[in-house]
Parts: structure tokens; C-alpha cells; sequence
């Protein structure tokens, strides 16, 4: 265990010299960084926590980029990477997109000098599909692994076989620019140039051992720790100031209306901070920012000055970014958040939580010969609850209004249900399947998912045309597997470039894609 005196230390060690940075070697955590291959560590102090990590891969007794490797960090949300990566860049001193930068779905600012680079956990799979060994990147964190995103599931297994190979010699494992057979590829594509190419570059030459960080601020790290064969945990723990938790005497039959009461409560009575409202998704924030906008002319002329700013996954970047601007003298600005803001970023200025205690979780149900994703509303995960109301005591003192008894917050479950155990598994299929990985049911899942929703995920491939008859990948599948939609969709467009309706098709998908079009 570490304590803050020691997360200081090294702080305050650390220099930007040239292309360098340096820290003491007599730090604690630079003799771990040296021995160990995997590191799961459990995170309590993430803003900060990353500019320690990153100093420690650069330290110079094992500097990743002296064998051409950079450093890869995933987060689960774009909204983290591009504003993680942009803290990074401030404090290392460069110009973002140099030897700092991002990637995203749709967005790429990095370089050719790029050292460290953010990206979400999908950006990092679809890489995958061209650089099976990943070979341009010496150092990967995943960062926010307690989500138990699909996604992160799926590249925790992907990163063992590759730190597996890699360690044994990946250019042993490729033949005239193609991946060997079975045994010792980890990626099987036809007719791809891209990943030809970049195959060829690498044959021959020796790849560096990958190392692996896994971060995580409420992570089982027990469970980690075995899955990535017994690697010490690290714990630093991080500074938290006084929250006075308040409970509601009964049960809020409308919780959206006492978010709202709340908010008002808060602003006319309490002193000065900004408020954090979590909300299950789009629709609510939408509906409470309305509200709000609705009903705080009729305050005190004194008591005007609310400034409403939402957050949500779909929200554009630059509109995400607004929440991390100052208010306007004496206003107080009010935040109305998924759980995007749980951990994946620090909003400064926080003093008050408001906490309904629900979440929204997406289901995959059977109805007859057809699954469906259904959306689910159900009371929050003990390990949420915690993290949320933290949100208030990261820069003082602070209050977290619970919108539930107390005795309810003793009723519920340690953490959520990972997603892998509840979603439709039939477009992780493809991607692995895309990655040569044909024995889907002896994959190294971190909890495997239920045999029989592989079964069913399969058979709608097979349908579909993704899987031949020896369910292997079909030239169809590979089609599909290389744009990043639900596989209905993929074929969708496919087959509609053939009827010529391509372009009606593509704004139909899109449509779909999206929670709202407004």
C-alpha cells in the first residue's frame, strides 16, 4: 500500500528533460515497474494517478520508446481519453497531437512523434485487426477496467496472447508478411494490404516485450491478479475530503421530479459549489435541463444565476469539454451527468452530489426465435454509489443527497453485472473471429460469457452470412467485421450497395445508431 506522502514523492521527483522524464529510482514503485510484466492496480486518485504511471514507464531504466514503442492508454470513454490526454500534454508541457495525443472514433490527433497516446478501448480492438502483435506500442494501460465494458473484457484476453507472444518472439510467428496457421497467429486475414504491409515491416525484426498495466478505481483486485496469473497490486491511495451523506426519510416514487426539488433546494439554501446530478441517460438530463430552464426565472432575482450544463456519451466533444469551464462570476453551475462522471473524468468545482439511485442497463432477452436488447431501469450497484458520492469531497468538504432511504443502500449489490453476461455476444464474435480467434468458448474471457448466448450469437452470423459452414470467418464476415456497427447493420450496408440504396441505407443506419437524432 501506498500512501499519499509516497504518490507525492514521486510527484515532485519527476522532471521533463528533453525526451525524457525522469524520477528516482529509490521510489518504491520504480523497483515494481522493473520486475513486473503485469501490474493490476486499484486507483483511487485518478487525475493525478496518471501522470504518475506515465512518468514511471518514461523513467530511464527501461524507457519504452527506445525499441519504437510508445505507450497506449485506454479509457472506455471518449470524452476521458480527450480530456485525460489534454491534462498530460499541459503538464508534460507540449503541444497536444505531439508527444501527447488521442484517438477516437472518428478523431486521430496524434503524430509520427507521439509517445503516449489515449484512445477508447474499441480504437484499440479495430487497431488490432491491422497490427495483430500491436507492435508499435511497448506499454498498455486500460484504464476504468471496473466498467466491465465488452470491449475491455475482450481486449484484457486479446493483451494476454499477445504479451504471450510477444515474450516468446512475435517475429518468429510470421512467414513472407502472413501470420502463421493456427497456434501461432493471433490474426487471420485475406486480401487486407494494410495488415500485409505492416506485417512485412515487423518480420524479422524482435519486438519488445509488451508490458500491461490494468487501473481501475473499485477493481476486485484479487480476481485480476489471478486471471493475469498472480502480478501484485498496487494501491495508492488517494486524498478525499469529508462528504456528509443525507438519506431521504421515504422511498421517491417520482426521482426525477426530487432530482429537481433538490437542485432548487441546494441553490436557494446552501452555500457556494457547484452540483452534480447522475441521471440514467439522454432523455432525463434533456427533460431536467428543460425544467430548470423553465422554472429558475421565477427565483429571487438574486437567486438567478444557474448555469445548466449536460454530459452524456453522444454529447459532441466540444459541448462534452464545457463542463470543465469556470462558471461566470457568481453563478453556480449545475451538472446533469450519466455516469460518465462517476470516474472516467474530475470536474472541478464540485461540492454537492445529487444521487437518485438508479441505473440503466441494457439487456439481451430472447422472444422467440429473435433476441432483443432491452433497456432496463433497476437500482444502482453499491461500488457506483460510493465513487458518485466521492465526486463530492474531491476539492473540499462537500454533501451527498441520496434520493433513497438508507436502508435501501444496504440492499443493493456490490456491482454491476459485467456486460459481457448480458448483451448480445454476436458482434464480439465477429471481431474475434476477425482476429483469427476461432474458439470462441475457450477464449480467455475474465468470466466467461453464457455458452448458450454464444451459441445463439452464432447462429445469427451464420445467418447473416458472416460464418461458412465450418464457421469460420466468410469473405462476407470480413466485410462486416471492418466497420464498426451491430452486424445486422454491416450487412445491411453491404447488401445495399448491391440494390443501389446505399445512401439511403447509410442515413437509415446512422439514425439507428445514435439514442437521438435531436
Amino acid at each position: 500500500m501506498f500512501t499519499d506522502a509516497v504518490t507525492v514523492s514521486v510527484l515532485l521527483s519527476v522532471a521533463w528533460i528533453g525526451d525524457v522524464l525522469y524520477f528516482n529510482a529509490s521510489d518504491p514503485l520504480s523497483e515494481l515497474w522493473r520486475r513486473a510484466w503485469i501490474i493490476p492496480a486499484l486507483w483511487t486518485l485518478l487525475v493525478f494517478v496518471l501522470l504518475v504511471v506515465i512518468c514511471i514507464l518514461l523513467a530511464p531504466s527501461d524507457y519504452p520508446t527506445r525499441n519504437g514503442g510508445i505507450i497506449g492508454i485506454t479509457q472506455p470513454r471518449r470524452v476521458a481519453a480527450v480530456t485525460v490526454a489534454k491534462r498530460v500534454a499541459e503538464e508534460c508541457g507540449v503541444a497536444l497531437g505531439q508527444k501527447v495525443g488521442y484517438g477516437i472514433r472518428f478523431e486521430d490527433v496524434t503524430s509520427s512523434s507521439t509517445r503516449i497516446k489515449y484512445m477508447t478501448d474499441g480504437l484499440l480492438l479495430r487497431e488490432a485487426l491491422l497490427d495483430p502483435y500491436l507492435s508499435k506500442y511497448s506499454v498498455i494501460i486500460v484504464d476504468e477496467d471496473h466498467e466491465r465494458t465488452v470491449h475491455t473484457d475482450v481486449l484484457l484476453g486479446l493483451l494476454k496472447t499477445v504479451q504471450k507472444t510477444r515474450s516468446q518472439g512475435a517475429n518468429d510467428m510470421v512467414h513472407n508478411g502472413h501470420p502463421k496457421g493456427e497456434n501461432g497467429a493471433i490474426l487471420e486475414k485475406e486480401n487486407d494490404i494494410q495488415s500485409t504491409n505492416i506485417l512485412k515491416h515487423n518480420r524479422g525484426k524482435k519486438l519488445s516485450p509488451l508490458k500491461l498495466i490494468i487501473m481501475s478505481a473499485s477493481l476486485d483486485a484479487q480476481i485480476f491478479s489471478e486471471y493475469i496469473g498472480g502480478a501484485r497490486a498496487v494501491h495508492v491511495q488517494g486524498g478525499q475530503y469529508p462528504v456528509d451523506i443525507l438519506y431521504t426519510h421515504q422511498p421517491e416514487t417520482d426521482y426525477i421530479d426530487a432530482a429537481l426539488m433538490t437542485i432548487f433546494q441546494i441553490h436557494l439554501e446552501e452555500g457556494p459549489g457547484d452540483v452534480l446530478v447522475f441521471l440514467t441517460g439522454q432523455e432525463e438530463i434533456e427533460s431536467i435541463e428543460r425544467l430548470v430552464q423553465e422554472r429558475h426565472p421565477k427565483l429571487p432575482e438574486n437567486k438567478r444565476k444557474l448555469l445548466v450544463i449536460p454530459i452524456f456519451a453522444s454529447l459532441p466533444s466540444e459541448k462534452q469539454m464545457k463542463v470543465f469551464m469556470p462558471a461566470p462570476v457568481g453563478f453556480r453551475k449545475v451538472i446533469l451527468a450519466t455516469n460518465i462522471a462517476e470516474t472516467s473524468v474530475t470536474i472541478p468545482g464540485i461540492k454537492y452530489v445529487i444521487d437518485p439511485g438508479m441505473v440503466k442497463s441494457v439487456w439481451s432477452k430472447r422472444s422467440g426465435n429473435l433476441r432483443k436488447m432491452v433497456l432496463c431501469h433497476s437500482r444502482i450497484f453499491d461500488d457506483f454509489v460510493t465513487k458518485s458520492g466521492g465526486r463530492a469531497g474531491r476539492e473540499g468538504p462537500g454533501k451527498c443527497y441520496r434520493l433513497y432511504p438508507e436502508n435501501e443502500f444496504y440492499k443493493l449489490k456490490d456491482s454491476t453485472t459485467p456486460e459481457i453476461k448480458r448483451c448480445n455476444l454476436s458482434n464480439v464474435i465477429l471481431q474475434l473471429k476477425a482476429l483469427g480467434i476461432d474458439d470462441i468458448v475457450g477464449f480467455d474471457f475474465i468470466e466467461e460469457p453464457d455458452r448458450m448466448a454464444i451459441i445463439k450469437s452464432m447462429e445469427l452470423l451464420f445467418l447473416l452470412g458472416a460464418l461458412t459452414d465450418s464457421s469460420k470467418l466468410s469473405e462476407v464476415g470480413h466485410q462486416m467485421a471492418r466497420l464498426p456497427l451491430d452486424p445486422i447493420y454491416s450487412k445491411t450496408l453491404i447488401v445495399a450497395s448491391q440494390f443501389s440504396c446505399l445512401e439511403e441505407m447509410l442515413i437509415v443506419v446512422a439514425m439507428l445508431s445514435v439514442e437521438s437524432i435531436f
